[in-house]
């Protein structure tokens, strides 16, 4: 088979496992619906292996996949949309979440955080309910961020 053939093929398979939902950028998110990893990024099989579906998307709409990472703007793991897809460090990266989580408010951190202890709502429902973005709840779940607020516990039920 060739090489564009391949890449045609590949290309209608990522669009048939997309749902495109509103996210934090001008252009909605293309959310990856077929397999994941631990930390959320959309996987599959291509060529006998497994890569990362954001890698594939960024390959097949941009060329070759670079060993750099590839990052996605828009903060959500299982985006591949191409346009919301960079290559940057992990530095970069973690900056760039950095201060885009510095924007979140003390009061909407204690907001997240009193949601988290006191209902049995996903995170991404908390985020909705706390108008912040669901990667900022689960940085919060997980003491990533605003973690010196040493009277929150998710597990605790009050």
């Amino acid at each position: 088979m060739s090489e564009i053939a391949d890449l045609e093929g590949i290309k209608a398979k990522l669009l048939a496992r997309i749902k495109i939902v509103e996210g934090p950028l001008a252009m909605p998110c293309w959310i990856w619906q077929g397999a994941k990893n631990w930390g959320g990024h959309g996987q599959l099989k291509w060529e006998g292996r497994n890569y990362l579906a954001h890698r594939v998307s960024w390959r097949v709409h941009y060329g070759a996949i670079v060993k750099r990472n590839i990052c996605q703007r828009c903060d959500r793991n299982d985006c591949i949309r191409p346009d919301h897809l960079a290559i940057g460090t992990r530095h970069a990266v973690l900056k760039g979440r950095a201060r885009r989580n510095a924007q979140i408010t003390e009061e909407k951190a204690l907001e997240v955080k009193r949601l988290l202890t006191e209902a049995t709502l996903p995170p991404r429902l908390i985020a909705y309910k706390a108008g912040v973005p669901a990667r900022a709840v689960y940085a919060i779940k997980y003491r990533e961020d605003w973690g010196w607020f040493t009277d929150f516990s998710p597990t605790k039920n009050p």
